[in-house]
């Protein structure tokens, strides 16, 4: 069995590309990463990721994927049919291990993630960037 370590990040809509606490996504990622094997990065990035031509999804996107992360999520999780909520890891997952769950309980869905078996979740804490 293998451990994959789990981060829940959030980016304050009203912050724009500030930082907060001190760390920028690319510092998160730079840190994080090297020190864990199988990771799952999820949460509300505040980034209109299903917007093709929105320049933060880009520049989002091309971060993503310099530190060969997998962005998974590609259904709307808001209200407003927007994909605010993203799950990202370093492994591969099934295209039918990530759903959305519509519910009324909050202007964001959740997003329910199936790991595969072999993979034990371990998590220490929320980030805000």
């Amino acid at each position: 069995m293998s451990y994959c370590n789990c981060k829940y990040l959030y980016k304050d809509v009203m912050c724009g590309y500030c930082l907060l606490a001190g760390y920028s996504l690319a510092e998160i990622l730079s840190h994080f990463l090297p020190l864990h094997d199988d990771v799952i990065m999820l949460g509300d990035f505040n980034i209109h990721i299903d917007d093709m031509l929105d320049s933060r999804r880009r520049q989002f996107l091309s971060l993503v994927n310099s530190f060969n992360l997998t962005q998974w999520v590609d259904f709307p999780t808001h209200r407003l049919d927007h994909t605010l909520d993203l799950v990202m890891t370093n492994f591969s997952l099934d295209s039918d291990s990530i759903q959305p769950h519509f519910s009324e309980m909050s202007d964001h869905f959740p997003v329910i993630v199936q790991l595969p078996s072999e993979k034990t979740v371990v998590h220490d804490r929320v980030y805000s960037y």
